[in-house]
Order: structure tokens, then sequence, then C-alpha cells
């Protein structure tokens, strides 16, 4: 099994929120353990930021007002 330092997910605006918690529990599994592996989700600007167990968001990129601009959400593992 492969471990990886960067996980990048850029699902449709519209399914994001229902496809990112699965995508969270499968992501686990996957990420490095090593400082600074971190999880990438693209989102529309004006998505409320979603919170997952294990993981803490490191920083918040982009446009935070706008449907139609993306917002890059950068979280790492905490275990």
């Amino acid at each position: 099994l492969a471990y990886f330092d960067f996980i990048f997910a850029d699902a449709p605006y519209e399914e994001a929120v229902h496809l990112y918690p699965e995508l969270i529990r499968h992501t686990r599994m996957l990420i490095s353990s090593r400082p600074g592996a971190q999880l990438l989700l693209e989102m529309p600007g004006d998505a409320l930021l979603p919170h997952f167990p294990d993981w803490r968001l490191r920083k918040r990129l982009g446009h935070q007002r706008s449907a139609k601009k993306p917002t890059l959400l950068c979280y790492e593992p905490t275990l």
C-alpha cells in the first residue's frame, strides 16, 4: 500500500459537501504520517468550513465569499 504526502480533491461544487466526508474516511488510510502531509480540498468560496475528526485546518486560500470563486482548504492529520 502506498502512502501520499499530498492528496488533492476537487469534487463538483454541488456534490462536494456530500462527497468529502466519505472521502475523508478513505483518505486517512492513505495519507503519510510524515510531518507536512496534507489533504487539499477545493470548494466554493461561500461554503461552510467542514470539520473532520482527526484533521486540523491548516490554511484556507482563495475567495471566501463568492460561490463562483474557489477556495482551497489545507488539512493535516492530527494523529
